[in-house]
């Protein structure tokens, strides 16, 4: 088949554009390929993070750990308002070692103020809040505990919810 100048040219320029998208796709399939493969790699080094309770001093990886969202009731108000649970922005973190569980909250600070003006326990307090909130899916359990009665919390009563919500939400 003979070509004349523009056609041949044209062709030329759609010859060396596939041969560009096919060598291009190549690359953009081996930087998809070490992206996920550096993804894994990230969320397994998140998830060997250690936090240290402040009851026994002793640290466990976070994937070990259980961690309980704390719900609470917001009553029936006017016509349409309330009869919910919302989320308390509170965890306890359930020590594996020595069963003591460890509240972190915001609390009502004012986080217009500088963070370092606020005294180290509430910093501390917060810091944890906020390590909690950002690691909360690299833990091995995490529960949900709508009503708290005394002091300590109980794991297996919380599974047991867990489990029974799990099988109301599949029928």
């Amino acid at each position: 088949m003979y070509l004349c100048g523009d056609e041949r040219e044209a062709e030329e320029k759609r010859t060396k554009e596939m041969f560009h998208q096919a060598s291009k796709t190549k690359r953009e399939k081996d930087i998809a390929a070490d992206i996920e493969m550096l993804t894994i790699e990230s969320e397994k080094i998140k998830s060997n993070k250690t936090w240290l309770c402040p009851h026994c001093n002793k640290r466990t990886q976070i994937k070990k750990l259980t961690i309980v969202d704390a719900y609470h009731y917001i009553r029936p108000y006017s016509c349409t308002g309330g009869d919910y649970w919302t989320f308390s922005n509170e965890y306890y973190v359930v020590c594996t070692k020595c069963d003591s569980a460890v509240r972190s909250f915001t609390g009502s600070y004012d986080f217009s103020s500088p963070f370092t003006a606020m005294p180290a326990e509430d910093q501390t307090r917060i810091y944890g809040y906020y390590f909690l909130e950002t690691y909360h899916r690299y833990f091995g359990e995490r529960l949900k505990m709508y009503e708290q009665s005394g002091s300590s919390i109980d794991l297996d009563k919380l599974r047991k919810e867990k489990k029974e919500r799990e099988e109301r939400n599949q029928l």
